[in-house]
Protein backbone atom coordinates (compact mmCIF):
# COMPACT_ATOMS: atom_id res chain seq x y z
CA UNK A 1 0.00 0.00 0.00
CA UNK A 2 1.81 2.86 -0.98
CA UNK A 3 0.96 6.20 1.23
CA UNK A 4 1.83 9.69 1.01
CA UNK A 5 3.50 10.56 4.28
CA UNK A 6 2.62 13.77 4.47
CA UNK A 7 1.63 14.67 7.81
CA UNK A 8 1.97 17.91 9.29
CA UNK A 9 3.38 18.97 12.50
CA UNK A 10 -0.20 20.26 13.30
CA UNK A 11 -1.88 17.13 12.63
CA UNK A 12 0.84 15.47 15.19
CA UNK A 13 0.08 17.61 17.94
CA UNK A 14 -3.80 17.63 17.15
CA UNK A 15 -3.19 13.33 17.62
CA UNK A 16 -0.84 13.54 20.52
CA UNK A 17 -3.01 16.25 22.54
CA UNK A 18 -6.33 13.68 22.09
CA UNK A 19 -4.38 10.73 23.62
CA UNK A 20 -5.11 8.35 26.91
CA UNK A 21 -1.28 9.34 28.19
CA UNK A 22 -0.77 10.99 31.69
CA UNK A 23 -0.51 14.68 31.59
CA UNK A 24 1.30 17.30 33.85
CA UNK A 25 -0.23 17.89 37.58
CA UNK A 26 -1.28 21.39 36.41
CA UNK A 27 -2.44 20.75 32.53
CA UNK A 28 0.53 24.00 31.71
CA UNK A 29 -1.42 26.56 32.67
CA UNK A 30 -0.01 29.35 34.26
CA UNK A 31 -2.36 30.30 37.08
CA UNK A 32 -0.92 34.08 37.26
CA UNK A 33 -3.92 35.96 38.16
CA UNK A 34 -4.71 38.98 35.48
CA UNK A 35 -8.03 40.54 36.51
CA UNK A 36 -9.43 36.92 37.79
CA UNK A 37 -8.93 35.14 34.85
CA UNK A 38 -6.07 31.99 34.39
CA UNK A 39 -3.90 32.73 31.51
CA UNK A 40 -2.44 30.02 29.08
CA UNK A 41 0.24 30.60 26.44
CA UNK A 42 1.24 28.49 23.65
CA UNK A 43 4.52 28.30 25.02
CA UNK A 44 4.11 26.85 28.62
CA UNK A 45 1.83 24.26 27.93
CA UNK A 46 2.91 20.80 27.41
CA UNK A 47 1.56 18.40 25.56
CA UNK A 48 -0.06 15.50 27.13
CA UNK A 49 2.76 12.22 27.57
CA UNK A 50 1.79 9.62 25.13
CA UNK A 51 2.64 5.61 25.83
CA UNK A 52 4.74 5.97 22.34
CA UNK A 53 7.28 8.42 24.13
CA UNK A 54 7.97 5.68 26.66
CA UNK A 55 9.01 3.42 23.87
CA UNK A 56 11.41 5.77 22.67
CA UNK A 57 12.29 7.49 19.00
CA UNK A 58 13.79 5.48 16.26
CA UNK A 59 14.13 6.50 12.76
CA UNK A 60 14.47 3.51 10.54
CA UNK A 61 14.95 5.29 7.65
CA UNK A 62 12.19 4.10 5.11
CA UNK A 63 12.48 0.30 6.17
CA UNK A 64 9.08 -1.84 5.41
CA UNK A 65 7.26 -3.69 8.28
CA UNK A 66 5.58 -6.02 6.18
CA UNK A 67 2.17 -7.25 8.12
CA UNK A 68 0.51 -10.59 6.91
CA UNK A 69 -3.25 -10.57 7.51
CA UNK A 70 -4.20 -14.10 7.24
CA UNK A 71 -7.65 -13.92 7.72
CA UNK A 72 -10.14 -16.15 6.43
CA UNK A 73 -12.88 -13.61 7.34
CA UNK A 74 -11.57 -10.20 6.41
CA UNK A 75 -14.97 -8.42 6.02
CA UNK A 76 -15.94 -9.36 9.78
CA UNK A 77 -12.53 -9.48 11.44
CA UNK A 78 -11.18 -6.20 10.25
CA UNK A 79 -7.32 -5.98 11.04
CA UNK A 80 -5.84 -3.96 8.13
CA UNK A 81 -7.12 -0.38 6.41
CA UNK A 82 -7.69 0.35 3.21
CA UNK A 83 -5.66 2.42 0.31
CA UNK A 84 -7.39 5.75 2.01
CA UNK A 85 -9.77 6.64 4.63
CA UNK A 86 -13.57 6.18 3.86
CA UNK A 87 -15.79 7.39 6.84
CA UNK A 88 -15.66 3.84 8.21
CA UNK A 89 -14.73 4.17 12.45
CA UNK A 90 -12.26 0.91 11.97
CA UNK A 91 -10.76 1.72 8.71
CA UNK A 92 -10.09 5.42 9.36
CA UNK A 93 -8.80 4.85 12.77
CA UNK A 94 -6.10 1.67 11.43
CA UNK A 95 -5.41 4.51 8.32
CA UNK A 96 -4.64 7.12 11.20
CA UNK A 97 -2.86 5.28 13.04
CA UNK A 98 -0.27 3.90 10.32
CA UNK A 99 -0.03 7.57 9.12
CA UNK A 100 1.06 8.38 12.28
CA UNK A 101 3.77 5.82 12.76
CA UNK A 102 5.08 5.62 9.26
CA UNK A 103 5.60 9.63 10.19
CA UNK A 104 7.10 9.50 13.06
CA UNK A 105 9.48 6.74 13.27
CA UNK A 106 10.48 6.62 9.42
CA UNK A 107 9.02 3.10 8.31
CA UNK A 108 6.67 1.81 5.49
CA UNK A 109 3.87 -0.44 7.05
CA UNK A 110 3.04 -2.72 3.77
CA UNK A 111 -0.07 -5.42 4.32
CA UNK A 112 -0.16 -8.81 2.46
CA UNK A 113 -3.31 -10.03 3.21
CA UNK A 114 -4.39 -13.72 2.59
CA UNK A 115 -7.99 -14.77 2.50
CA UNK A 116 -7.46 -18.37 3.64
CA UNK A 117 -6.00 -18.25 7.23
CA UNK A 118 -4.41 -21.87 6.69
CA UNK A 119 -2.88 -20.99 3.19
CA UNK A 120 -1.28 -17.80 4.56
CA UNK A 121 0.22 -19.71 8.13
CA UNK A 122 1.07 -21.87 4.86
CA UNK A 123 2.83 -19.17 3.64
CA UNK A 124 4.76 -17.97 6.84
CA UNK A 125 5.94 -21.74 7.49
CA UNK A 126 7.53 -22.28 3.65
CA UNK A 127 8.89 -18.40 4.49
CA UNK A 128 10.67 -19.41 7.51
CA UNK A 129 12.03 -22.97 6.44
CA UNK A 130 13.51 -21.23 2.82
CA UNK A 131 15.56 -18.87 4.86
CA UNK A 132 13.42 -15.90 3.37
CA UNK A 133 12.51 -12.78 5.41
CA UNK A 134 9.00 -12.30 4.10
CA UNK A 135 7.23 -11.54 6.80
CA UNK A 136 7.87 -8.85 9.94
CA UNK A 137 4.19 -10.01 11.44
CA UNK A 138 1.28 -12.50 11.34
CA UNK A 139 -2.16 -12.26 12.45
CA UNK A 140 -4.16 -15.31 12.17
CA UNK A 141 -6.31 -17.10 14.13
CA UNK A 142 -5.20 -19.26 17.27
CA UNK A 143 -6.64 -23.33 16.16
CA UNK A 144 -7.92 -24.92 13.04
CA UNK A 145 -3.80 -25.53 11.76
CA UNK A 146 -3.00 -22.11 12.04
CA UNK A 147 -0.93 -20.14 14.89
CA UNK A 148 -1.63 -23.12 16.85
CA UNK A 149 0.41 -25.52 14.32
CA UNK A 150 2.86 -22.57 13.92
CA UNK A 151 4.01 -22.35 17.47
CA UNK A 152 4.72 -25.90 17.71
CA UNK A 153 6.35 -26.90 14.17
CA UNK A 154 9.31 -24.16 14.68
CA UNK A 155 7.80 -21.23 12.64
CA UNK A 156 7.18 -18.35 15.22
CA UNK A 157 9.63 -16.26 17.38
CA UNK A 158 9.31 -16.64 21.16
CA UNK A 159 7.64 -13.28 21.77
CA UNK A 160 8.77 -13.54 25.67
CA UNK A 161 12.58 -12.85 24.09
CA UNK A 162 11.32 -10.18 21.42
CA UNK A 163 12.66 -6.84 22.37
CA UNK A 164 10.09 -3.93 23.34
CA UNK A 165 7.28 -5.87 24.05
CA UNK A 166 5.68 -5.00 27.16
CA UNK A 167 3.02 -8.26 27.27
CA UNK A 168 2.04 -7.92 30.67
CA UNK A 169 0.21 -4.64 29.73
CA UNK A 170 -2.97 -3.81 29.31
CA UNK A 171 -2.80 -3.37 25.97
CA UNK A 172 -1.67 -7.10 25.70
CA UNK A 173 -3.60 -10.00 27.73
CA UNK A 174 -2.07 -10.72 30.50
CA UNK A 175 -4.50 -14.01 30.76
CA UNK A 176 -2.84 -15.15 27.81
CA UNK A 177 0.90 -14.22 29.27
CA UNK A 178 -0.04 -16.40 32.10
CA UNK A 179 -1.67 -19.24 30.65
CA UNK A 180 0.27 -19.81 26.88
CA UNK A 181 3.66 -19.40 28.28
CA UNK A 182 5.92 -22.64 28.92
CA UNK A 183 9.32 -22.48 30.12
CA UNK A 184 8.83 -18.49 29.04
CA UNK A 185 8.52 -19.30 25.55
CA UNK A 186 5.06 -17.83 23.83
CA UNK A 187 4.60 -17.28 20.61
CA UNK A 188 0.77 -15.75 20.17
CA UNK A 189 -0.99 -13.57 21.74
CA UNK A 190 -4.20 -10.53 21.54
CA UNK A 191 -4.46 -7.02 22.36
CA UNK A 192 -5.54 -3.69 21.41
CA UNK A 193 -3.18 -4.32 18.10
CA UNK A 194 -6.46 -5.08 16.24
CA UNK A 195 -9.48 -3.98 16.82
CA UNK A 196 -11.01 -7.18 16.00
CA UNK A 197 -10.02 -8.55 19.51
CA UNK A 198 -13.05 -6.30 20.69
CA UNK A 199 -15.36 -8.61 18.76
CA UNK A 200 -13.75 -11.46 20.26
CA UNK A 201 -14.76 -11.87 24.16
CA UNK A 202 -17.62 -13.67 25.63
CA UNK A 203 -20.10 -11.56 26.92
CA UNK A 204 -23.73 -11.31 28.41
CA UNK A 205 -26.60 -8.85 27.09
CA UNK A 206 -29.56 -7.91 29.02
CA UNK A 207 -32.61 -6.92 26.72
CA UNK A 208 -32.73 -3.00 28.74
CA UNK A 209 -37.00 -2.73 27.45
CA UNK A 210 -37.43 -6.49 28.31
CA UNK A 211 -36.03 -5.36 31.99
CA UNK A 212 -37.97 -2.92 32.98
CA UNK A 213 -41.26 -4.67 31.84
CA UNK A 214 -40.53 -7.62 34.49
CA UNK A 215 -40.05 -4.64 36.83
CA UNK A 216 -35.90 -6.18 36.63
CA UNK A 217 -34.47 -3.18 39.32
CA UNK A 218 -30.67 -4.12 38.87
CA UNK A 219 -28.03 -1.64 38.46
CA UNK A 220 -26.01 -4.10 36.58
CA UNK A 221 -22.79 -1.23 36.28
CA UNK A 222 -22.40 -1.00 39.77
CA UNK A 223 -22.97 -4.75 40.13
CA UNK A 224 -20.05 -5.51 37.70
CA UNK A 225 -17.74 -2.47 39.48
CA UNK A 226 -18.74 -3.48 42.91
CA UNK A 227 -17.40 -7.26 41.57
CA UNK A 228 -21.19 -8.49 42.31
CA UNK A 229 -21.88 -9.43 38.82
CA UNK A 230 -22.30 -13.39 39.53
CA UNK A 231 -23.95 -16.46 38.30
CA UNK A 232 -26.59 -15.74 41.48
CA UNK A 233 -27.12 -12.14 40.21
CA UNK A 234 -27.42 -13.24 36.75
CA UNK A 235 -30.18 -16.30 37.94
CA UNK A 236 -32.52 -13.71 39.46
CA UNK A 237 -33.02 -11.69 36.76
CA UNK A 238 -33.80 -14.77 34.34
CA UNK A 239 -35.02 -17.50 36.71
CA UNK A 240 -38.30 -18.65 36.06
CA UNK A 241 -39.16 -16.52 32.92
CA UNK A 242 -39.75 -18.75 30.48
CA UNK A 243 -42.52 -19.33 28.42
CA UNK A 244 -44.54 -21.42 26.48
CA UNK A 245 -45.80 -19.26 24.63
CA UNK A 246 -47.67 -21.42 21.75
CA UNK A 247 -49.08 -24.20 24.28
CA UNK A 248 -47.48 -27.23 22.57
CA UNK A 249 -45.61 -28.46 25.41
CA UNK A 250 -42.66 -27.92 23.48
CA UNK A 251 -39.82 -25.10 24.26
CA UNK A 252 -39.82 -23.95 20.89
CA UNK A 253 -36.74 -21.90 19.57
CA UNK A 254 -39.10 -19.93 17.01
CA UNK A 255 -41.65 -19.04 18.62
CA UNK A 256 -41.27 -19.29 22.46
CA UNK A 257 -40.04 -17.18 25.23
CA UNK A 258 -36.46 -17.35 27.29
CA UNK A 259 -35.18 -15.80 30.06
CA UNK A 260 -31.83 -16.81 29.07
CA UNK A 261 -30.80 -17.58 25.38
CA UNK A 262 -27.17 -19.25 25.16
CA UNK A 263 -26.37 -21.96 22.58
CA UNK A 264 -24.75 -24.21 25.13
CA UNK A 265 -21.69 -26.17 24.12
CA UNK A 266 -18.22 -25.96 22.65
CA UNK A 267 -17.40 -22.16 23.22
CA UNK A 268 -20.28 -21.10 25.64
CA UNK A 269 -20.05 -24.07 27.44
CA UNK A 270 -16.17 -23.00 28.11
CA UNK A 271 -16.96 -19.41 28.36
CA UNK A 272 -19.45 -20.01 31.34
CA UNK A 273 -16.50 -22.23 33.14
CA UNK A 274 -14.02 -20.14 32.34
CA UNK A 275 -15.79 -16.78 33.50
CA UNK A 276 -16.88 -18.80 36.86
CA UNK A 277 -12.65 -19.05 37.31
CA UNK A 278 -12.31 -22.70 36.18
CA UNK A 279 -9.17 -23.17 34.48
CA UNK A 280 -9.51 -25.65 31.48
CA UNK A 281 -5.68 -25.74 31.25
CA UNK A 282 -3.49 -24.66 34.34
CA UNK A 283 0.17 -23.89 33.94
CA UNK A 284 3.04 -25.60 37.20
CA UNK A 285 3.70 -22.56 39.14
CA UNK A 286 6.90 -23.28 37.82
CA UNK A 287 6.28 -22.53 34.12
CA UNK A 288 7.11 -25.97 32.98
CA UNK A 289 3.97 -28.44 32.69
CA UNK A 290 0.38 -28.30 31.99
CA UNK A 291 -2.03 -29.85 34.32
CA UNK A 292 -5.26 -30.50 33.27
CA UNK A 293 -7.29 -30.82 36.93
CA UNK A 294 -11.35 -30.59 37.30
CA UNK A 295 -11.55 -32.47 40.76
CA UNK A 296 -12.52 -30.85 43.63
CA UNK A 297 -15.79 -28.95 45.47
CA UNK A 298 -15.74 -25.40 43.46
CA UNK A 299 -15.53 -27.09 40.15
CA UNK A 300 -18.42 -29.26 41.17
CA UNK A 301 -20.22 -26.37 42.07
CA UNK A 302 -19.83 -24.34 39.24
CA UNK A 303 -20.91 -26.81 37.41
CA UNK A 304 -24.37 -27.15 39.16
CA UNK A 305 -24.46 -23.57 38.95
CA UNK A 306 -24.70 -23.32 34.96
CA UNK A 307 -26.90 -26.15 35.21
CA UNK A 308 -29.58 -24.26 37.65
CA UNK A 309 -28.80 -21.20 35.24
CA UNK A 310 -29.27 -22.95 31.94
CA UNK A 311 -32.18 -25.80 32.73
CA UNK A 312 -32.91 -28.61 30.39
CA UNK A 313 -35.18 -26.87 28.27
CA UNK A 314 -32.87 -23.72 27.28
CA UNK A 315 -31.21 -23.85 23.60
CA UNK A 316 -28.74 -26.17 23.95
CA UNK A 317 -28.04 -27.48 20.16
CA UNK A 318 -29.13 -24.55 18.37
CA UNK A 319 -27.39 -22.17 16.34
CA UNK A 320 -25.50 -18.74 17.53
CA UNK A 321 -27.78 -17.31 14.46
CA UNK A 322 -30.56 -18.60 16.10
CA UNK A 323 -29.62 -17.63 19.42
CA UNK A 324 -29.28 -14.29 18.18
CA UNK A 325 -32.67 -14.10 16.82
CA UNK A 326 -34.59 -14.96 19.77
CA UNK A 327 -33.22 -11.97 21.19
CA UNK A 328 -33.46 -9.42 19.15
CA UNK A 329 -37.30 -10.79 18.60
CA UNK A 330 -37.39 -9.86 22.21
CA UNK A 331 -37.91 -13.32 23.39
CA UNK A 332 -35.16 -13.46 25.55
CA UNK A 333 -34.11 -11.16 28.54
CA UNK A 334 -30.52 -12.15 28.74
CA UNK A 335 -28.28 -13.69 26.00
CA UNK A 336 -24.41 -15.18 25.76
CA UNK A 337 -22.57 -14.40 23.26
CA UNK A 338 -19.38 -12.58 22.11
CA UNK A 339 -19.03 -8.63 21.47
CA UNK A 340 -19.33 -9.64 17.81
CA UNK A 341 -23.40 -10.12 18.05
CA UNK A 342 -23.47 -6.20 19.00
CA UNK A 343 -21.36 -5.20 15.54
CA UNK A 344 -23.49 -8.03 13.49
CA UNK A 345 -26.68 -8.91 14.40
CA UNK A 346 -27.94 -6.34 16.86
CA UNK A 347 -26.95 -3.88 14.56
CA UNK A 348 -30.73 -3.09 13.43
CA UNK A 349 -31.97 -4.30 16.92
CA UNK A 350 -34.95 -1.93 18.40
CA UNK A 351 -34.59 -2.43 21.82
CA UNK A 352 -31.57 -1.13 23.62
CA UNK A 353 -29.27 -3.33 25.73
CA UNK A 354 -26.16 -3.75 28.24
CA UNK A 355 -23.30 -5.54 27.27
CA UNK A 356 -21.58 -7.19 30.65
CA UNK A 357 -19.17 -9.57 31.45
CA UNK A 358 -19.36 -13.14 31.76
CA UNK A 359 -20.61 -13.33 35.37
CA UNK A 360 -18.44 -14.32 38.05
CA UNK A 361 -18.92 -17.72 40.03
CA UNK A 362 -19.78 -15.94 43.48
CA UNK A 363 -18.25 -12.46 45.11
CA UNK A 364 -14.88 -14.33 45.92
CA UNK A 365 -13.72 -14.83 42.95
CA UNK A 366 -11.15 -12.06 42.56
CA UNK A 367 -11.64 -11.34 38.60
CA UNK A 368 -14.01 -11.44 35.71
CA UNK A 369 -12.65 -12.99 33.01
CA UNK A 370 -14.04 -13.30 29.42
CA UNK A 371 -12.56 -16.07 26.86
CA UNK A 372 -12.01 -15.20 23.64
CA UNK A 373 -13.05 -17.04 20.55
CA UNK A 374 -9.64 -19.33 19.23
CA UNK A 375 -11.64 -18.96 15.31
CA UNK A 376 -11.66 -15.53 15.49
CA UNK A 377 -8.79 -13.76 13.29
CA UNK A 378 -6.93 -11.69 15.69
CA UNK A 379 -3.70 -13.24 17.36
CA UNK A 380 -0.20 -12.08 17.11
CA UNK A 381 2.79 -13.64 16.39
CA UNK A 382 6.24 -12.77 14.95
CA UNK A 383 8.16 -15.18 12.19
CA UNK A 384 10.95 -16.88 13.59
CA UNK A 385 13.76 -15.03 10.83
CA UNK A 386 12.12 -11.86 11.63
CA UNK A 387 14.40 -9.01 12.84
CA UNK A 388 13.34 -9.34 16.67
CA UNK A 389 14.66 -5.57 17.50
CA UNK A 390 12.57 -4.07 14.04
CA UNK A 391 9.07 -6.19 14.46
CA UNK A 392 8.97 -6.14 18.29
CA UNK A 393 9.56 -2.13 17.88
CA UNK A 394 6.79 -1.54 15.11
CA UNK A 395 4.53 -4.29 16.60
CA UNK A 396 4.61 -2.54 20.25
CA UNK A 397 4.26 0.68 18.72
CA UNK A 398 1.43 -0.28 16.76
CA UNK A 399 -0.84 -1.83 20.02
CA UNK A 400 0.51 1.04 22.63
CA UNK A 401 -1.02 3.50 19.43
CA UNK A 402 -4.46 1.07 19.13
CA UNK A 403 -4.95 0.77 23.15
CA UNK A 404 -4.40 5.46 23.40
CA UNK A 405 -6.03 6.12 20.24
CA UNK A 406 -8.52 3.25 18.61
CA UNK A 407 -9.93 1.90 22.21
CA UNK A 408 -11.48 5.02 23.50
CA UNK A 409 -13.50 4.44 19.94
CA UNK A 410 -14.64 0.75 20.87
CA UNK A 411 -17.45 1.83 22.55
CA UNK A 412 -18.99 3.67 19.09
CA UNK A 413 -17.38 0.29 17.34
CA UNK A 414 -19.37 -2.28 19.39
CA UNK A 415 -22.39 -0.30 19.10
CA UNK A 416 -22.41 0.70 15.76
CA UNK A 417 -25.86 2.47 14.74
CA UNK A 418 -27.15 2.11 18.28
CA UNK A 419 -28.50 5.79 19.14
CA UNK A 420 -29.31 4.97 22.51
CA UNK A 421 -26.16 5.47 24.72
CA UNK A 422 -25.59 3.39 28.19
CA UNK A 423 -23.64 5.95 30.46
CA UNK A 424 -21.55 2.74 31.58
CA UNK A 425 -21.09 1.01 28.67
CA UNK A 426 -17.77 2.32 27.89
CA UNK A 427 -16.53 1.16 31.36
CA UNK A 428 -18.09 -2.61 30.43
CA UNK A 429 -16.50 -2.64 27.75
CA UNK A 430 -12.82 -1.53 29.69
CA UNK A 431 -13.91 -4.81 32.16
CA UNK A 432 -14.02 -6.99 29.41
CA UNK A 433 -11.32 -5.92 27.22
CA UNK A 434 -9.21 -5.75 30.13
CA UNK A 435 -9.70 -9.74 31.24
CA UNK A 436 -9.68 -11.12 28.38
CA UNK A 437 -8.54 -15.14 28.79
CA UNK A 438 -7.43 -18.35 26.92
CA UNK A 439 -5.48 -21.15 27.92
CA UNK A 440 -3.69 -23.96 26.58
CA UNK A 441 -7.16 -26.77 26.78
CA UNK A 442 -9.49 -24.23 25.22
CA UNK A 443 -6.91 -24.19 22.02
CA UNK A 444 -5.67 -27.85 22.05
CA UNK A 445 -8.36 -29.70 23.42
CA UNK A 446 -6.10 -32.05 25.13
CA UNK A 447 -7.37 -35.93 25.21
CA UNK A 448 -10.46 -34.27 24.17
CA UNK A 449 -11.12 -33.24 27.95
CA UNK A 450 -12.39 -29.98 26.90
CA UNK A 451 -15.08 -31.99 24.54
CA UNK A 452 -16.09 -34.26 27.45
CA UNK A 453 -16.84 -30.86 29.24
CA UNK A 454 -19.88 -30.21 27.47
CA UNK A 455 -21.28 -33.92 28.46
CA UNK A 456 -20.67 -32.94 32.09
CA UNK A 457 -22.33 -29.45 32.01
CA UNK A 458 -25.15 -30.28 29.10
CA UNK A 459 -25.82 -33.62 29.41
CA UNK A 460 -25.08 -34.48 33.17
CA UNK A 461 -22.31 -37.04 32.83
CA UNK A 462 -20.66 -38.02 36.12
CA UNK A 463 -17.95 -35.27 36.28
CA UNK A 464 -15.02 -37.40 38.06
CA UNK A 465 -15.45 -41.00 36.12
CA UNK A 466 -16.03 -38.80 32.77
CA UNK A 467 -12.61 -37.00 33.06
CA UNK A 468 -10.80 -39.86 34.39
CA UNK A 469 -11.57 -41.82 31.21
CA UNK A 470 -9.55 -39.33 29.37
CA UNK A 471 -6.46 -38.41 31.98
CA UNK A 472 -3.79 -40.69 30.58
CA UNK A 473 -4.77 -39.59 26.55
CA UNK A 474 -4.59 -35.63 28.01
CA UNK A 475 -1.35 -36.58 29.48
CA UNK A 476 -0.01 -38.21 26.69
CA UNK A 477 -0.75 -35.34 24.62
CA UNK A 478 0.81 -32.39 26.66
CA UNK A 479 3.96 -34.47 27.13
CA UNK A 480 4.11 -34.23 23.01
CA UNK A 481 3.08 -30.97 22.78
CA UNK A 482 5.62 -29.22 25.71
CA UNK A 483 8.48 -31.58 23.96
CA UNK A 484 7.62 -29.34 20.26
CA UNK A 485 6.55 -25.94 22.31
CA UNK A 486 10.26 -26.34 23.46
CA UNK A 487 12.00 -27.29 20.28
CA UNK A 488 14.84 -25.01 19.36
Amino acid sequence: MKRTLSLSLALMMLLLSVSCGDTSSDGGKDTTASGGAEQTTATDTEAPKSLLDDLGEKNFEGRTFTFLDSNGNPSAHVNIPGDSENGDIINDSLYERDLYLEDRYNVKINYVETNDSNLGCTNVKNSVLSGDNEYDFIMSRAMGGCLDSLATDGSLANLCDIPYLSLTENWWSHYMYDNLRIDNKMYFTTGDITPTMYQMPACVYINRDLAEDYQVDTDFASLVLDGKWTFDALNQVVADKDKDLNGDGVYNEDDDFFGFAVQMHGLMTQSLLCGAGVNLSSVTDDGSDIVIDYSGDRTASVIEKIQQLIPQHIVYSGSGVQVRKIFTENRSIAMMHFVEASMISLRDMKSDYYILPVPKFDENQEDYRSVVNPWINAFAAIPLNADAEFSGFITEAMARYSYENIRPKAYDITYKVKMTRDEHGAEMLDVIFNNVYLDFNCIYDFGKTRTKLDEVVIHNAPLTSTMAAVQNAANSEIAKFISNWDAE
